[in-house]
């Protein structure tokens, strides 16, 4: 998406350095998806341990407020939680109905 509105002004490697560095800033979340592609969205002063959705029509990614808990066993350290939820957004489903 953001390579088709930059017009071909960027390339696709200089765009993901920037978003992988946004990530490192905290500024965005990566999202490894179902789909196995990485998707990026816009930190809203959230925590990282929380679960993502992903519509499957429209490709939209957001977070979603739940927070993720976790109890490892004792030792164990978690350096990351990645959890996607997928299905229908509530604007692809109202489309569809509209249909």
């Amino acid at each position: 998406m953001i390579e088709s509105e930059m017009k071909g002004s960027v390339n696709r490697a200089t765009i993901y350095r920037a978003l992988n560095r946004f990530h490192e800033d905290g500024l965005v979340h990566k999202v490894q998806a179902d789909d196995g592609k990485q998707y990026f969205t816009i930190n809203t002063d959230c925590e990282d341990d929380h679960f993502h959705f992903r519509c499957t029509n429209c490709g939209k990614v957001e977070c979603l407020e739940q927070e993720i808990k976790i109890e490892l066993p004792e030792g164990y350290t978690c350096a990351n939680i990645n959890a996607i939820v997928s299905g229908l957004c509530a604007g692809c489903i109202d489309k569809l109905r509209k249909e």
